[in-house]
């Protein structure tokens, strides 16, 4: 502003009026470069996320991948995401080579015009040499601000973008709450469970149904194991059990009150369920690695003790590990454990260790 205010009254109003005209349009393509930023540098964010997703995806179900020889058919899935990725990456990059040429040569137009018409007022005497040099470093002075205010615009467009993600991430409402149908008296529950002709099928594929007719009853201190291969739908009555997916009422029951009646915090806090998504290192050495950090764990006690506060034990499939680590999250004392082969990457020889 002062530099403007030297050149206004120092120099020459119109002098000032022609040098600032080119200046203007940097300020106003900045507007628009930062929303196309902005858009651009989400959706690079969103491609990195489905790639990662991908990867993590892949990596956790290899075992099921290369049972059924997806190989192939999972490395082109790979190929097809990173070349979006790559091109929503290469979007980014353009745009922002593109902007800081732009603004060369606005800046040049702009010092072209000043010499010009400068020269001319020189030349007609309206202003003398001293005042014409000064005010050419008085544009100079006026360059390297405004290449950092695309500099800026291009730091807070990226960083609006990341802060907009997050937001969407802290205000994300769970689909599935406590209703009217939920009883508030129910505070504890016994654990006795039955599945009433249970049929679902998950929201995202309606047509194909994963359980059907399922009826089966558990009463406090049983032990049910379900057994059957991949994509049965085994740990899916897990997920069904603490209300991941809703069913229709009546399907499941626990001490006799429908399952949507149960308050979520009491539900959850009795059921201490493992799924078969977290990663651990193959084989002995992986096992071995475990063991000692288990081995650091004081006041754990026996195994079989640890288990006894379960009145109801559900399991999934069979090499199932149920280590101290898993035992210790056990608190308060849940009514159901529910383990779904939690770690499949050990092999049954070594988890028996």
């Amino acid at each position: 502003v002062l530099v403007l205010v030297q050149m206004i009254t120092y120099v020459s109003p119109k002098l000032t009026l022609v040098a600032i005209l080119p200046l203007l349009i940097i300020t106003v393509g900045d507007f628009f470069y930062g929303k196309m930023m902005h858009k651009r540098f989400k959706a690079k964010q969103e491609a990195f996320s489905s790639l990662t997703d991908q990867v993590q995806e892949t990596i956790s179900g290899i075992r099921v991948i290369k049972a059924f020889v997806q190989e192939r058919k999972e490395l082109y899935a790979f190929a097809k995401t990173t070349a979006f990725a790559k091109e929503k990456n290469l979007n980014v990059v353009r745009l922002q080579a593109l902007m800081m040429p732009i603004m060369d040569l606005i800046i040049g137009a702009s010092t072209l015009l000043t010499l010009l018409y400068g020269g001319y007022l020189a030349i007609q005497g309206e202003i003398d040499v001293g005042q014409f040099v000064a005010f050419n470093s008085y544009v100079g002075m006026l360059v390297w601000p405004m290449m950092a205010v695309g500099e800026c615009i291009t730091s807070i467009s990226q960083g609006l973008a990341s802060l907009g993600r997050i937001f969407g991430i802290f205000q994300e409402q769970p689909e599935i709450v406590d209703g009217q149908q939920t009883d508030h008296d129910v505070k504890a529950l016994k654990g006795e469970i039955r599945l009433n002709h249970l049929t679902f099928a998950y929201p995202d594929m309606p047509d194909v149904t994963v359980l059907e007719d399922v009826s089966v009853t558990v009463k406090p201190g049983e032990t049910l194991a379900i057994l059957g291969r991949t994509g049965s739908g085994k740990s899916t009555i897990p997920s069904l059990l603490v209300r991941l997916y809703d069913v229709a009422d009546g399907m499941i029951t626990i001490d006799g009150h429908d399952l949507k009646t149960i308050p979520l915090g009491v539900l959850r806090e009795n059921i201490c369920m493992f799924d078969s998504r977290g990663l651990i290192h193959e084989g002995r050495k992986g096992l071995n690695r475990y063991k000692k950090m288990f081995a650091q764990k004081e006041d754990l006690g026996d195994l079989a003790a640890c288990l006894k506060g379960a009145d109801v034990f559900l399991g999934l499939s069979k090499g199932n590990l149920l280590t101290k680590e898993m035992v210790k999250s056990m608190a308060p004392k849940p009514i159901l454990f529910a383990m779904a082969n939690p770690v499949p990457e050990i092999p049954y020889a070594d988890a028996k260790d």
